[in-house]
């Protein structure tokens, strides 16, 4: 069974993620978004850590065995009837993203962040784009076009929100709304669970701040795909089109050069027609 997207993001998304989403990335990179208005999304089995999608799933599968064995001994007959439900879940997932590609671009809520400086930028070369998150969330158009699903999805680091979505009260109640039987509930907690397994990493990194827009494709895969080269590496990645009125602001990384570093960004954004604020960073990290 292959599960059937919605193509927006619900109610609780829109409101949760009306905050600010910062891109931190080097010269070549800020004047490739602007040029060719894209964000790459990068193919999740290509970032950093290999095994981040895979330890998301083995997590739902481990938490899904822990609530099967607490319904075995409870008498509770509501509790007793979600069983196969957790039985369900941990294959459907899997089974579902191995049978999709997975593209991801990562953003902070964090402005001039020390650590985002320093792990992600070239020294006297980085930049963090502010864009709307808005914009980014709900431009449904995008996912019609491209034939992908798209999500903003804030990174857990303590599975708090895992455990919210997948925890048996939670579901009980869900099944108490009028109209709704396990079917419903079932897709609508894979959903979830399908996008926030790609959005869990371990506690140290949580001063990143950080929050993904997951893109996904159909079972299908007639999503338009790119490439391009790492280390000999041939990656895959995914251009999600954003246009030049989504840019808020640009911070401009410490710099020894920070003086011709804000003219050069300035005449850069005036011949693309942007105007946007330009901040310079207030870090006192030194740049030799």
């Amino acid at each position: 069974m292959q599960i059937k997207f919605a193509a927006l993001t619900s109610i609780k998304h829109q409101e949760r993620y009306k905050m600010k989403l910062y891109h931190y990335t080097d010269a070549h990179g800020l004047m490739g978004i602007i040029r060719n208005q894209a964000l790459w999304a990068t193919d999740m089995r290509f970032l950093n850590d290999s095994k981040e999608m895979l330890a998301g799933i083995d997590l739902i599968e481990r938490r899904c065995s822990e609530i099967i064995e607490n319904i075995s001994c409870s008498e509770d007959h509501i509790f007793k009837s979600t069983k196969k439900l957790y039985e369900f879940l941990p294959t459907f997932v899997r089974n579902n993203l191995s049978n999709r590609n997975t593209y991801i671009v990562s953003f902070s809520d964090a402005d001039d962040n020390l650590r985002q400086w320093m792990a992600y930028c070239p020294k006297n070369s980085g930049y963090a784009i502010e864009f709307d998150s808005k914009k980014i969330l709900i431009d449904g158009n995008i996912e019609r076009a491209n034939h992908v699903v798209c999500r903003l999805e804030k990174v857990d680091y303590d599975e708090i929100e895992l455990d919210g979505i997948i925890s048996p009260e939670r579901i009980i109640e869900q099944l108490k709304t009028p109209n709704t039987d396990i079917t419903k509930v079932a897709l609508k907690t894979a959903n979830d669970l399908i996008f926030h397994c790609c959005a869990i990493k371990s506690s140290e990194f949580y001063d990143e701040r950080e929050t993904r827009l997951i893109v996904q494709s159909q079972t299908e895969k007639t999503h338009p795909m790119s490439f391009r080269s790492r280390a000999g590496i041939i990656i895959p990645y995914f251009e999600y089109p954003v246009q030049h009125t989504w840019i808020k602001e640009i911070t401009i990384g410490p710099n020894s050069n920070m003086l011709l570093a804000r003219k050069g960004l300035e005449d850069f954004l005036h011949a693309h027609s942007i105007s946007c604020n330009i901040r310079e960073s207030k870090c006192s990290l030194r740049v030799f």
